[in-house]
């Protein structure tokens, strides 16, 4: 069976109901609620920043459509030449189960008497056996819709439409999680209120979910299928519960480990990625034993990501959860040979890229000047007590804000934090921290000069004193290279400082090549493939081997190294049927419905106490709630983002203010038709969930559904 659907470009739509209208003439349906095609509009942000969206929905013609499911009567069915999920009228008793089971509220009903019967979108099906397109795609004058086989939607709309869901593929959520974590069925479960079994759907993968319930980069927010309409779902801050759930209120079992094999296997490396690899390896029956150079496991968790963001309780209770598969933990041990490890079956090498990169500047080598990487791994193992100059901090990534914040946390009287980057994420090269970060460091006193670069350095007596800084204008070429182009003349930005934080990325050391490993003629890591070296027998990865990555990606690469290193030794193919690991820092997550509340950024500022608090009960059943369940209902629609610079009505934010102003007589006040303050506008009160806040695409009643769409009729 062919799948046919539609393709939404929500940037396009201006909501003027005019699919609306037509479809409702064309079925012939009578005034009231019942719409095939509904559109909604919500309005976001604060005056002038504000966000208008519309959004039209319809039937998405589902490849396994629960409403089907869930109706006793076999009403429902699908047709089987364009895959349109089509009702029988005379088989439907208006029992109202498909209008609960479809989450996209597409069942429609003309009143709510208990014997009406449902209708639907149902393709304009009669209309494609002339060759003709829906009429709600016709009746579209900016184009918004279209229509088609959904393969050729994605084809001809190209990446920026977004994916659709493939039959026998998973949710875009799980195929973009780098671990390939099975998002889908721990959300539907914390729906549910089983929690302890959701958590246990994430053990499967990896034990860290109160850590990347934390610090994850979460792309796959970024991809969430609800984020195409709205908001995403805050899937981050849903794991981050049920791993905090567990902690106080229950035990989840860990999976079940295969009977011995009886091989053993060295990871050397106590890391995200030497931990993850242990961690699968234990499960598929091998011993295994992590040789860590420091007196604790972790890595850059530990020795690189603040306690304020990462509490040292989550993570000592999520390695331990390793060590209960009887996993060996020796620390304190350096590996500079691995000959001694000739007894063992395989080795991985995990050693990471824990040295940090200097800025190649006259007098980057003064004192007071050092990489943020070191300063923090200092903090975090009580080396530094305290600092009392002002700081300045170079770099936008997350290690910057954390050695920003953390500079502030130690007695710093000032940060500084200069950056090439724009910390306006609308911005076509916004900074490569998460914005929440971002936004979180600016409330807590740190100050931003984002499209700077530092141009030099003032020193006196051996001892940096200030950082001049120059404006950039462009941080890539047009090829997309790394090439900053900076403002002619002198340096515009001339910042105080006695300890200057350089955070322009890391990479390895020399010391994490140990005798042993394979190199090739310019010293890099001999590799056949699939993280296996040309000494087969010896794997290597992680940020050893990519440079920097976040901590799902080191699971993933854990993961799959576990994989390769069990086909190794079983004797099977370590290539055949592989994946790649989806890049997770491609982008930011655009609309977010919901992240979890913070302590006053008076208070957080001075000390090291977890920032963010996390979910109740209630926002995470809120959030697991607004799960789609897409990757089982497979819906066919392409949908693109709404791109806030493309839009076909753009919003002009100092027009507004002027239009405004001249709205207000001469002695100040407002005409009838306004707001009698412009505080009214500035600080709107929160409307009801389906006016400014968050959409939501199924109602209860017709009556709210006629309330909270558009046409009137």
């Amino acid at each position: 069976m062919q799948q046919y659907g539609f393709f939404i470009d929500t940037s396009r739509c201006t909501g003027c109901n005019a699919c609306v209208i037509a479809c409702k003439q064309y079925k012939d349906v009578p005034p009231g609620p019942a719409k095939p095609i509904r559109v909604y509009q919500w309005e976001k942000g604060v005056f002038p920043d504000i966000d208008v969206r519309a959004l039209p929905i319809m039937c998405f013609h589902c490849a396994k459509p629960r409403c089907m499911e869930a109706c006793e009567h076999h009403a429902i069915y699908k047709d089987e030449t364009y895959g349109a999920v089509l009702v029988d009228p005379a088989k439907c008793q208006g029992d109202r189960n498909c209008f609960n089971a479809c989450p996209y509220g597409s069942p429609q009903f003309l009143s709510d008497a208990p014997s009406e019967k449902m209708l639907k979108c149902d393709m304009c099906i009669d209309r494609l056996k002339d060759g003709k397109k829906p009429l709600c795609v016709l009746s579209c004058s900016l184009r918004a819709l279209d229509f088609g086989l959904i393969k050729d939607m994605k084809e001809k709309y190209g990446e920026g439409a977004g994916k659709y869901i493939i039959q026998d593929a998973p949710a875009p959520c799980r195929d973009a999680c780098p671990a390939r974590v099975d998002i889908e069925s721990y959300m539907d479960l914390t729906e549910k209120g089983e929690y302890t079994k959701a958590l246990e759907v994430c053990l499967e993968v990896t034990p860290f979910a109160g850590i990347l319930g934390r610090v994850c980069t979460h792309s796959c927010e970024i991809d969430c299928f609800r984020g195409r309409f709205d908001d995403a779902t805050a899937i981050r801050e849903t794991k981050r519960f049920l791993a905090d759930y567990d902690a106080s209120a229950g035990k989840a079992t860990l999976p079940q480990c295969a009977p011995a094999n009886g091989k053993n296997v060295a990871v050397v490396g106590g890391g995200p990625a030497g931990l993850s690899c242990a961690y699968a390896l234990a499960q598929k029956g091998y011993g295994v034993t992590i040789f860590e150079q420091s007196e604790e496991m972790g890595g850059m968790m530990r020795y690189g990501i603040p306690a304020y963001r990462l509490p040292r309780a989550v993570l000592k209770r999520e390695i331990d959860l390793i060590k209960e598969l009887d996993v060996k933990f020796v620390n304190n041990h350096r590996i500079s040979d691995l000959s001694e490890f000739a007894d063992y079956d395989a080795v991985f090498v995990a050693t990471g890229a824990g040295k940090g990169i200097s800025l190649s500047l006259p007098g980057s080598d003064s004192k007071g000047i050092r990489t943020a990487v070191d300063f923090l791994r200092d903090v975090n193992t009580g080396i530094l007590k305290t600092v009392k100059d002002e700081v300045v901090v170079i770099g936008g990534g997350s290690v910057a804000m954390d050695a920003a914040r953390t500079a502030l946390r130690m007695g710093a009287p000032h940060v500084h934090l200069v950056c090439l980057e724009s910390s306006d994420y609308k911005d076509k090269e916004p900074m490569p921290a998460q914005e929440m970060e971002v936004k979180e460091a600016r409330e807590e006193g740190i100050i931003i000069h984002d499209k700077h670069g530092v141009q030099s350095f003032d020193v006196a007596n051996g001892a940096v004193r200030a950082v001049n800084c120059v404006r950039c204008l462009s941080v890539m070429d047009e090829n997309g290279k790394f090439a900053p182009c900076y403002a002619k003349g002198d340096a515009v930005l001339r910042l105080s400082a006695g300890l200057v934080l350089v955070a322009l990325g890391q990479c390895p050391s020399e010391a994490a090549y140990p005798i042993g490993l394979p190199r090739d003629e310019s010293q890099r890591i001999a590799m056949r493939g699939n993280f296996q070296t040309e000494d087969p027998r010896i794997f290597a990865g992680g940020d050893l081997l990519t440079g920097t990555t976040d901590i799902i990606t080191a699971v993933a690469v854990g993961n799959e190294t576990a994989e390769s290193i069990h086909r190794y030794c079983q004797g099977l193919s370590v290539d055949e049927n592989r994946r790649m690991i989806p890049n997770s820092s491609r982008s930011h997550v655009e609309k977010k419905s919901m992240s979890s509340s913070c302590r006053a950024a008076s208070e957080r500022c001075k000390d090291f106490d977890e920032v963010c608090l996390g979910f109740n009960d209630a926002e995470c059943a809120e959030q697991s709630g607004r799960c789609l369940h897409c990757g089982e209902m497979k819906p066919s629609a392409v949908i693109r983002r709404q791109q806030p610079k493309k839009n076909i009505l753009p919003w002009n934010k100092e027009e507004a203010m002027q239009l405004w102003a001249k709205r207000h007589s001469e002695n100040g006040e407002a005409l009838p038709d306004v707001f009698e303050s412009i505080k009214d506008v500035l600080d709107p009160e929160e409307l009801p969930a389906y006016g400014r806040g968050r959409l939501m695409l199924r109602v209860s009643t017709s009556e709210e559904k006629l309330f909270y769409t558009t046409d009137d009729e």
